[in-house]
């Protein structure tokens, strides 16, 4: 997988898909993030949004806060699923508190708090209660929700 991560890095995105599409769809997190990357944008595949929010989905409900943010933009957006401020602003919180240090938690936590200014009282409680109940998934187990 080293050498597909390095494929991507030298931007030989055909290489990369080539070496991360199966560990990808075996479960890898780290793989599913950049595949769904190269879907989202269309680097080395055909650009795909649903394919992308897909492998983001499975990678963010594994726990990778650069897939929760991912979606917590497309949710917010309305850009590949619908828009929902509530789905968007769980899964920005769980990006920051995921987050791998101060600085990537800072940027998690300043897209959070920009969507709570558009949001309900009770829009945020759900989404906050949403966030406090969310529990990582290991590949195998479904998601009741988006």
């Amino acid at each position: 997988m080293t050498e597909g991560l390095l494929a991507f890095e030298s931007k030989d995105y055909l290489k990369a898909t080539r070496l991360l599409l199966s560990p990808a769809e075996d479960g890898d997190e780290v793989a599913q993030f950049v595949m769904a990357i190269m879907y989202l944008d269309g680097l080395g595949v055909e650009k795909n949004r649903v394919a992308g929010i897909r492998m983001a989905r499975r990678c963010a409900n594994q726990g990778k806060p650069a897939c929760q943010y991912i979606l917590g933009r497309a949710y917010v957006e309305g850009n590949g699923v619908p828009q929902n401020y509530v789905i968007s602003h769980m899964w920005f919180n769980l990006a920051a508190t995921n987050a791998r240090d101060e600085s990537e938690r800072k940027g998690y936590s300043q897209k959070r708090e920009a969507l709570t200014r558009a949001m309900t009282a009770s829009q945020l409680e759900e989404a906050q209660k949403l966030a406090s109940d969310w529990k990582p998934l290991k590949e195998t187990q479904p998601r009741a929700y988006p």
